[in-house]
């Protein structure tokens, strides 16, 4: 949850649940702890939490499963809640993150409260199901990747997810399986974790940022090299890095243990950045004697038996326009979002393997179209 540590981990929320359970019953158990909260829209109430179980812990806080009951609508709702531990500095930029993001496919905040220090206390939805990580490896099955409609499904909502932050001026900067909430029963995805996000503003958007942050395996090149100044292209990175983590069972670029042994075997395959390279990552030129030949990633994915219903073809494209060097090259969340890969969940009538309808791809709002470019609008047929 957070943080720079690598895997082996597991979500915060290993057993979250997707639609908010509201009741209007019984008062809170014996036991609860009462707090002035807020909630997501600045209503100011009462609550009372009670404690469920522990969830996880991570590098920024714990988590724990909370009944948590308004005590002004007596409405009571399941929350993961997110106690932190962490600089104060960060926990104050999850908390303006969170309170900016409502979208169906981020894990919305649906309560705060401050504790010591004036540190907020974040009571999150919960989503049941397990993460990303947990179910790329439950349905892994060597050289098949993941089966059924999930590559697609999946992995479209997770960058409408991302879309939405940067469409906010929000960078995650620790995308990884382990921070994407999954439900299969209904075929849906939530992106979660802002611990280590970056909320930029016009203050701070002369200093210097954290090229040290996230997870090695999702780090683009950019931050691996030391750039002070980055994009929300180093997202687009992480999150095709997590697309072919779906596919082959494990990312793309893995078994590093170091920020130089991830450059190098990123350079297997992309082979030595160009000058124009360092100058789109912001970083000084390295001169060296490594062998300068340009290596495609086609020549590491033509082996990989897709599943069935994918299309290997257009994926590598995918994976070719952002798993490349020059962030200012990356394909945008939203480029993305309208590239022919994902022409298949355009279909009429789709189901997910329990019989269940896809979810709602579609139901953009005015937020988020207009904030598309012109040719993704023109491809969503949105005005």
């Amino acid at each position: 949850m957070g943080g720079s540590e690598s895997r082996p981990g597991k979500s915060p929320y290993e057993r979250d649940h997707l639609e908010r359970e509201v009741v209007h019953a019984a008062p809170p158990p014996p036991g609860s702890q009462y707090v002035d909260g807020v909630s997501w829209d600045g209503r100011a109430t009462k609550l009372a939490l009670h404690v469920v179980a522990d969830l996880g812990k991570g590098a920024f806080g714990t988590v724990k499963k909370v009944m948590v009951d308004d005590l002004t609508t007596r409405a009571k709702t399941m929350v993961a809640m997110k106690c932190p531990s962490g600089p104060e500095t960060v926990n104050i930029m999850e908390r303006a993150a969170l309170l900016i993001l409502r979208h169906q496919n981020i894990c919305n905040l649906e309560y705060y409260f401050f504790g010591p220090e004036h540190m907020s206390y974040f009571l999150l939805e919960f989503v049941e199901g397990g993460d990303l990580y947990q179910f790329i490896h439950a349905h892994y099955v060597i050289n098949v990747g993941m089966g059924g409609p999930w590559l697609e499904l999946f992995g479209y909502q997770m960058w409408r997810a991302i879309a939405f932050c940067h469409s906010h001026s929000i960078i995650h900067r620790d995308l990884k399986p382990e921070n994407l909430l999954v439900n299969p029963e209904h075929g849906i995805l939530k992106l979660t974790d802002f611990g280590c996000c970056l909320v930029m503003t016009e203050e701070n958007s002369h200093i210097d940022m954290i090229c040290y942050i996230g997870a090695l395996l999702f780090r683009a090149p950019e931050l691996l090299l030391g750039a002070r100044r980055y994009s929300d292209k180093c997202d687009v990175w992480s999150a095709s890095v997590i697309m072919s983590e779906m596919v082959l069972g494990h990312p793309v670029f893995y078994n590093s243990e170091s920020d130089r042994q991830h450059m190098e075997q990123i350079i297997e395959y992309l082979g030595f950045p160009t000058v124009e390279d360092f100058r789109d990552m912001n970083v000084e030129p390295v001169v060296t004697q490594s062998a300068q030949k340009r290596h495609s990633i086609e020549n590491r994915l033509h082996h990989i038996n897709m599943p069935h219903h994918s299309d290997k073809a257009m994926l590598q494209d995918l994976l070719e326009h952002t798993l490349i060097y020059s962030p200012v090259k990356r394909l945008t969340a939203w480029e993305v979002l309208a590239h022919p890969f994902f022409k298949g969940l355009r279909g009429d009538r789709l189901t997910l393997p329990n019989g269940q309808p896809y979810p709602d791809l579609f139901n953009f709002t005015q937020h988020e179209i207009a904030s598309m470019p012109e040719n993704v609008r023109h491809h969503f047929h949105v005005s």
